[in-house]
């Protein structure tokens, strides 16, 4: 199932300060003018470097990736972009009708198709490195490193059970009221929940960059889709949030309850009525 899940929601790598030597640091060094600040995208892409360089990454895929980038930012240059966070799926699809229409200066060829191919893939691969690093808190290049973020922020902000997600339609969330509306939860029961400031923002953004992607299939009503297009199951949302929280190395049992757990208990940490906490979690 396509899902793009190893791309983003944990902050387990740091930028490498330490130099690398050889042709990979001045690959590194050329991307990166004197003046630029260290949080700049073509910082990033020198970081980037280092990172596949400190990997054992072979000097012809240190290179490949040297050229992706050097493109990639001198574009993004062009454009105005010098903040890594400021990159969203339509600039990446942007930058991907750019290589399409590129023609080489000296000889008016296009670029082959396995070449702008590897080019983009350069480019996944990089956005997925700073959202690992925390540098950015979703993946442009993944519109499932979007819907991604967006559950987890849902499951915490309101402490919906998975198969509660997963029931989700696209007309349950009101983003001017800011409610998901939970239909025939467990034991049959409704209620509607705030979903707060936070989760409504990533929820509007990924109903503008990622649910639209599926505008296909009309027939999908789901708010949360898989790479088939299909409605999510709970089966694949346990497992999902079990691998990430090994690689977050959270060690507790559970998966997707820890989520319900930690809205509960935060709720009524801040001052809430364990009774108000229940009625919101659907457990009475």
């Amino acid at each position: 199932m396509g899902s793009g899940d190893n791309s983003c929601n944990k902050h387990l790598l740091q930028p490498l300060q330490r130099p690398v030597s050889g042709r990979s640091a001045a690959a590194a060094a050329s991307l990166l003018p004197a003046s630029l600040l260290p949080a700049s995208l073509a910082a990033r892409a020198a970081g980037f470097l280092e990172h596949l360089a400190a990997r054992a990454y072979s000097q012809g895929s240190l290179d490949a990736h040297h050229w992706a980038l050097k493109g990639f930012v001198e574009w993004a240059d062009s454009q105005g972009l010098a903040d890594p966070t400021a990159f969203t799926r339509s600039t990446i699809e942007e930058y991907q009708l750019h290589l399409h229409h590129y023609r080489s200066p000296r000889t008016g060829e296009p670029l082959a198709t396995n070449t702008q191919l590897a080019r983009l893939g350069c480019i996944r691969r990089f956005f997925a490195w700073l959202c690992r690093s925390g540098i950015i808190p979703a993946n442009p290049a993944d519109p499932f490193g979007l819907r991604n973020r967006t559950i987890l922020e849902v499951f915490y902000a309101t402490g919906i059970r998975r198969s509660e997600l997963t029931k989700l339609d696209h007309g349950d969330y009101d983003p001017q009221a800011g409610t998901i509306s939970i239909r025939q939860g467990k034991g049959g029961k409704s209620r509607m929940l705030p979903v707060g400031e936070r989760a409504g923002a990533w929820l509007d953004r990924f109903l503008a960059e990622s649910r639209p992607l599926f505008e296909h299939l009309p027939q999908e009503t789901a708010l949360f889709l898989s790479g088939y297009g299909s409605r999510l199951s709970p089966a694949y949302l346990t497992n999902w949030t079990k691998k990430l929280l090994i690689r977050c190395g959270i060690d507790k049992p559970g998966s997707c309850h820890l989520f319900r757990h930690s809205c509960a208990t935060d709720m009524h940490r801040g001052g809430a009525d364990i009774r108000y906490v229940q009625e919101w979690s659907g457990a009475t």
